[in-house]
């Protein structure tokens, strides 16, 4: 291959790999890839294309987590974001003494502004191969002790990380580092709950934590357009007329209880199949109006198919459900309190992306006080009775005390053991 005017001889290797099909029967898989200047170097039908990112360049991101585990304080935590050993990941921090923090952590190498990073590059120059040097950690965007007094991140812009007037400002950072420009559904609808305070009780809060609504300008973080979903024309559509007044309806509720929100989730669910099966899930899409009425069509015939009608209590459509037990649960995709749903059984969903581990942390005069719930239980094993024994509260919305106290968790165990 060419690379500065010079002719490079392609490295060719051989790779097997054992493929599990059942138990113990595996299927050797066999692939030849090559190697150059820009490392791993791939074949296709379109020609030979080199792969080259900074997470196989690092191999510190073991050692970083554990100094940020052992940091005491904001100044030992930065020391041990400096370690970059972690290639990227949002991280929101507080402590004590009242420290707040946001960055939106990153390697990013230093790259040549006048290529488009977001595209395939030429491999025949040196111009584009950047060296595993990655800029410094203050270059990153964050966000420290806002006079606002509060940071979030709901995977959207890390320009949108506090109030408005304390954002950081795009035109500071590198164009090259690639940042996203664009909002979530959750960092929208958090937007607008966060500025009807001044101050927050732990019960506000809450409130803001579990919210399951919409924002009153619907888009997720990769369709741009979710809004015209709700305004659709019944006169254009007749055969979806049903589905769109239930729409025109709905409150952009997911509470366990709404009658409407079941039409839009499936809606939801059929756009996004869409854009998986085009590998488009992290881009920023907008749909043609057909597809729109597409998505209408499909959730109409499921419900009508499945339960008779269209207007039917969320928690009938979606289970939270593990072994022989099965609850109705609310949420839905890109909300603040995330429940996505996967086929199930009799035209249900049930509970697989979202809402998980919870656990709260406060801190006051009395040390940390630390609540925690799971989706599940303590246990992955099925014939343990904390295999389920956290469900219900978790549906609650309720939490149970926790602590990091070596000598209450010995005090207080059921058994100890050591893991098999």
């Amino acid at each position: 291959y060419r690379f500065d005017g010079d002719w490079l001889a392609l490295e060719e290797r051989k790779l097997k790999l054992g493929v599990k099909l059942w138990w113990f029967l595996k299927f050797p898989y066999r692939r030849t890839f090559y190697w150059s200047k820009y490392g791993t170097t791939l074949k296709n039908d379109q020609g030979y294309y080199a792969i080259r990112f900074p997470a196989n360049l690092n191999i510190r991101a073991a050692e970083q987590w554990y100094w940020m585990t052992k940091a005491q304080n904001f100044d030992e935590f930065r020391r041990a974001l400096a370690i970059q050993g972690i290639p990227g990941i949002n991280t929101v921090y507080a402590d004590r003494e009242d420290n707040i923090f946001f960055l939106s952590n990153g390697l990013f190498p230093d790259r040549d502004p006048a290529y488009e990073w977001q595209a395939v590059l030429p491999g025949d120059t040196s111009a584009t191969l950047w060296p595993p040097d990655f800029m410094p950690l203050d270059s990153l965007v964050q966000v420290t002790n806002p006079a606002s007094g509060y940071v979030f991140n709901f995977n959207n812009t890390p320009f949108n990380a506090t109030a408005p007037e304390d954002n950081p400002d795009p035109a500071n950072y590198n164009p090259t580092m690639g940042y996203i420009t664009r909002n979530t559904a959750r960092s929208l609808r958090f937007g607008e709950l966060i500025a009807q305070y001044d101050k927050l009780s732990y019960d506000d809060f809450l409130r803001i934590k579990y919210d399951q609504t919409y924002p009153a300008r619907l888009r997720t973080n990769n369709i741009a357009n979710l809004e015209d979903l709700l305004h659709l024309d019944p006169a254009r559509y007749p055969d979806i007329a049903a589905a769109i007044a239930v729409l025109q309806r709905w409150n952009r509720s997911t509470e366990v209880h709404n009658r409407q929100a079941a039409v839009f989730n499936l809606a939801l669910r059929y756009l996004l199949d869409q854009l998986e099966a085009t590998g488009r899930m992290d881009y920023n899409n907008t749909f043609p109006e057909a597809m729109l009425v597409d998505a209408l069509r499909f959730a109409q015939k499921h419900l009508r198919k499945h339960f008779g009608t269209l207007e039917i209590e969320l928690g009938r459509l979606q289970v939270h459900q593990r072994g022989d037990k099965a609850y109705p649960v609310g949420g839905g995709f890109d909300i603040l309190a995330q429940m996505v749903g996967r086929k199930y059984k009799d035209g249900k969903y049930r509970a697989w992306v979202g809402e998980s581990y919870i656990q709260l942390l406060r801190y006051s005069r009395d040390g940390v006080e630390i609540e925690s719930a799971h989706c599940y239980g303590a246990s992955s094993r099925p014939e343990s009775p904390h295999y389920t024994d956290q469900m219900e509260m978790f549906l609650r919305r309720e939490r149970k005390p926790m602590t990091f106290d070596r000598e209450k968790v010995f005090a207080d165990a059921e058994r100890v053991y050591h893991p098999e």
